[in-house]
């Protein structure tokens, strides 16, 4: 029953479930190459929304918590207990955290977080309400950190269909609750963030050290607000080398204790 939130979904083979979540506007096709381009001991397994590709007759969500607890509740019950981590993107790295809080108290955390491009969830979304711009205002918003192909902009119809889905994806962060009592996970953050990202400034990615008990480990990359785009090979480089500590093992006992003791480091890639 779960299979319609996967583009591809967990497996229980011996390796490990990258389960991957879309920046606003983005879809599990974001994540379709990593399949190729990732060792094969990863299963990447991007999530489908509500409202996009197999799913687009379905309502997109525009309620963070009702999607958040939703797509906790399928992911905990598709990992089933099998070796699984997180990776979101902007947008993507809320549910992604939203996914690890909810494993957590289930007693199946993931092996680890991994977040990119967005603010420490106890931070305040610092953007105007999307009901607020125009179209042309909430074109020039996107333009402003690389979120539209200026290629597709001559394309008007696929341009009304985009700023819809994005409208509503932003919805979803401005009803982020920046307020909720986060509790802090036992389980290593990798953080990751553009060098001349518009949007997301370095110290709010640092600020991800408050949720979790590990020293916080970032990386910044050369680019913006989609580095995974742009420094693709660079990230995905890096990642995998991240990653696979936690490759065949579910105990974080086993996994690279000198995280410790809470503080954060940082890593420059180029």
């Amino acid at each position: 029953m779960h299979d319609h939130w996967f583009a591809n979904a967990p497996v229980g083979d011996g390796r490990l479930n990258l389960v991957c979540l879309p920046f606003a506007g983005g879809s599990s096709a974001a994540f379709a190459g990593w399949r190729r381009k990732l060792p094969a001991w990863l299963n990447v397994c991007p999530v489908v929304l509500p409202g996009r590709e197999g799913r687009r007759h379905e309502l997109r969500a525009r309620d963070f918590a009702s999607l958040a607890g939703n797509l906790a509740d399928t992911v905990i019950t598709a990992v089933d207990g099998r070796n699984y981590c997180l990776y979101g993107h902007s947008m993507g790295a809320w549910l992604a955290h939203s996914i690890a809080v909810a494993g957590s108290a289930a007693g199946v955390p993931p092996a680890c977080l991994c977040v990119g491009a967005q603010h420490a969830p106890h931070l305040v979304y610092p953007f105007p309400s999307c009901d607020r711009m125009s179209d042309d205002n909430l074109l020039e918003f996107m333009q402003e950190f690389d979120g539209v192909d200026a290629q597709m902009l001559a394309h008007a119809e696929w341009v009304r269909w985009m700023l819809l889905r994005v409208r509503d994806d932003l919805k979803l962060c401005e009803t982020h609750s920046h307020e909720a009592p986060y509790p802090v996970l036992d389980l290593p953050v990798h953080a990751f963030v553009g060098r001349s990202d518009r949007l997301i400034d370095p110290s709010c990615i640092a600020a991800w050290q408050r949720h979790t008990t590990y020293r916080l480990d970032m990386t910044l990359f050369d680019g913006g607000h989609f580095f995974i785009r742009t420094a693709e090979a660079p990230f995905l480089h890096e990642l995998a080398d991240k990653l696979a500590r936690y490759a065949g093992s579910t105990s974080l006992s086993t996994q690279q204790t000198d995280l410790r003791p809470a503080q954060a480091t940082h890593r420059a890639t180029t």
